[in-house]
């Protein structure tokens, strides 16, 4: 992630008429033309919108009072970058183990990132482990993919939640990604869900630049909650359902799930409708 967040900096230090300060927002003032904002050292900005792009925690969707919608999953997502010994040519790997499921998504070369959902202590159990523990752990639960993990990066775990911001905007605010929507990472769907809002964000600005309509206009940013929070909750709630079933453990819907996971694969339109879902597309 800090090699992520260098290359973004870079990229903006890049762009024209762009500055880069590294450091928080103490508060917010609205005036009739703009947000001015003061930092925590000592600066003052003024902007015509301000985007909440500050993670699931957001202190700015919280200072704007927007309320979520949530639900605690009770589990913890071990993540980290692993190597394997053969390179994954592009192929990931999701299993739907008890406790929750494990992803491996691949990077570069034989890198890849994985997100290892299970309970809470166990994850933290997993994270806090040797290398060498981890690896046996990791490899038992991949059972040897792609001639098994060899190599592990520092581990962490984060806690998993949905959460889903009842609004998208404010007074010259908009939330983007984590800060209005956190998912659970079972379908691998979170980043793509925060590119999205930057795409139809990026669109509606640049419509309301040639048509000479202020960027924190009230029409921009509800064009954007209106096209973007039903798209989201939709996908959120589809990775909700997936959880909740793949939860189940005992009993006669273990027998179902597994009868209507072999349909799906066998029907390519409920398997494409579900992907549509999945990414936030009707």
């Amino acid at each position: 992630m800090d090699l992520l967040a260098d290359r973004l900096a870079a990229a903006w230090r890049q762009a024209g008429g762009a500055s880069y300060v590294d450091t928080g927002i103490a508060a917010r003032e609205l005036t009739d033309d703009g947000v001015i904002l003061r930092l925590d050292n000592g600066e003052r900005l003024r902007t015509r919108l301000l985007l909440a792009a500050d993670g699931a925690g957001s202190a700015l969707r919280q200072s704007a009072g927007i309320d979520c919608e949530q639900r605690d999953y009770a589990q913890a997502g071990v993540v980290a970058t692993v190597q394997t010994a053969e390179a994954p040519a592009g192929r990931a790997l999701q299993r739907f183990l008890s406790g929750g499921p494990l992803a491996l998504l691949p990077l570069a070369g034989r890198s890849c990132s994985i997100v290892w959902s299970q309970p809470r202590a166990r994850a933290e159990h997993l994270a806090g482990l040797p290398t060498a523990d981890f690896l046996a752990e990791l490899n038992v639960a991949a059972e040897g993919w792609h001639g098994g993990v060899v190599d592990s990066g520092p581990r962490a775990a984060f806690p998993l939640w949905l959460q889903l911001a009842r609004r998208y905007t404010d007074q010259r605010l908009a939330l983007l990604g984590d800060a209005a929507h956190q998912v659970h990472p079972l379908a691998g769907q979170g980043l793509n869900l925060g590119l999205a809002d930057v795409a139809v964000l990026t669109d509606l600005l640049q419509w309301a630049h040639r048509g000479g309509i202020d960027l924190g206009d009230p029409r921009v940013l509800r064009r954007y909650e209106w096209q973007q929070r039903p798209r989201n909750w939709r996908a959120a709630h589809v990775f909700d359902l997936l959880e909740r079933i793949h939860a189940v453990e005992q009993g006669p819907l273990v027998r179902l799930r597994q009868i209507g996971m072999q349909a799906v694969d066998r029907l390519p339109a409920v398997k494409q409708w579900l992907v549509r879902q999945a990414v936030g597309r009707s």
